[in-house]
């Protein structure tokens, strides 16, 4: 009797954690959705970026949940070939994507419709190492991790030729913080690391001059005129917001001067509006939401989803960080968005996915 007490009060508090985090998910969709508005405004004069992400978010969020009821074994089943099918994606947009700021890294099947193939590999290549490990670990774990560094590789390559470099570091970043919630040992992540550290130089060689340039931007004796203009941008819009902010429409380098202040600039932006104090509850619910998915990773029977899960609870806590270190001036420019945050669809859909996969894989029912 007491052990079907036990298990009931662990089954609710499990769903209880997975109910949180999609009203997590929404809030912070909806939260996006006020940023871009601030910004358009100020900036845009046009409500173009805010009613497609009005329209992007009312897609997510039906998304996520039909990703949560999926059973995880389907999940198991179909990973390898869905992740196979994300992974041309990948390839192929270098062949047949458009060009945007100078990366190719999109589709644009229709006028106005891009789709961008590397945020929606994001959860496949999870769930492709989560899968890989899986089959291959009990056997060896040495051979396990060889067959995990391929996967990463072959997913982090192409998309550092398009060249997105901030959304590489993710895939190569996530490779070793998925081998560490695996249980590696300390010297075959100190080897892992190693290897993709000598992967990353070679690529960031083929395009020196730009990697020199963006690292002297934040580090450097950089023009301010030149490369080191965004940089500049980010600090000064910061500076203006101050700890109460600017207020909505009264800003000014978000109006003027922040590139891409509604997708790469959000969290400057939202800085500059906002104050400091004003961005603490963002960044409160974007640490309740990794919470949330760590607690869930933690309640896990299953090793498989006890990995994924965890995983993508420090998928969106890594990129969240890059994102907010670029905008601080602490790192070089990435492009990399806001998960939940920035302006598009690929990005917010992705992310919805990732959440909806991760509370299937932690359901109580689907994991026993």
């Amino acid at each position: 009797m007491n052990g079907q007490k036990m298990e009931s009060g662990r089954s609710w508090e499990r769903r209880s954690l997975a109910w949180s985090a999609a009203v997590l998910c929404a809030l912070l969709g909806m939260w996006g959705c006020m940023a871009i508005y601030s910004t358009q405004i100020a900036a845009l004069r046009d409500w173009n970026f805010l009613g497609r992400q009005i329209v992007f978010l009312l897609i997510g969020v039906p998304v996520l949940v039909i990703c949560w009821k999926i059973p995880f074994r389907w999940y198991e089943r179909f990973g390898v070939p869905v992740a196979l099918a994300a992974l041309f994606g990948v390839f192929s947009v270098l062949f047949w994507g458009r060009p945007i700021n100078g990366m190719s890294g999109w589709f644009e099947p229709f006028g106005g419709i891009q789709i961008q193939p590397s945020e929606f590999a994001k959860p496949c290549y999870l769930l492709l190492l989560a899968l890989l490990w899986r089959r291959v670990a009990p056997r060896s774990e040495l051979a396990a991790m060889t067959v995990c560094f391929v996967a990463a590789a072959a997913f982090s390559i192409p998309v550092a030729l398009e060249p997105d470099y901030g959304s590489a570091v993710i895939f190569a970043a996530m490779l070793l913080i998925f081998l560490f919630i695996s249980g590696c040992g300390l010297w075959k992540l100190l080897l892992g690391g190693t290897l993709l550290c000598a992967i990353g130089a070679a690529l960031a060689a083929l395009r020196w001059d730009m990697v020199v340039r963006r690292f002297e931007a934040v580090f450097g004796n950089a023009d301010m005129l030149g490369n080191g203009w965004h940089v500049q941008q980010f600090q000064l819009a910061i500076a203006r917001g101050g700890w109460m902010g600017s207020k909505l429409g009264n800003t000014v380098w978000t109006e003027n001067y922040l590139p891409l202040a509604h997708n790469d600039s959000i969290f400057a932006s939202m800085a500059e509006t906002l104050g400091f104090l004003g961005t603490i509850p963002l960044l409160a619910l974007l640490c309740a939401l990794v919470v949330v998915l760590v607690r869930l990773a933690r309640g896990c029977d299953d090793d498989t989803g006890k990995i994924f899960v965890g995983s993508a609870a420090f998928l969106i806590a890594l990129q969240s960080l890059l994102h907010i270190s670029v905008n601080a001036a602490l790192l070089p420019p990435t492009g990399l968005t806001l998960p939940l945050i920035s302006y598009g669809g690929s990005s917010l859909i992705g992310t919805m996915m990732l959440v909806g996969m991760a509370l299937s894989a932690a359901d109580a029912e689907k994991s026993e």
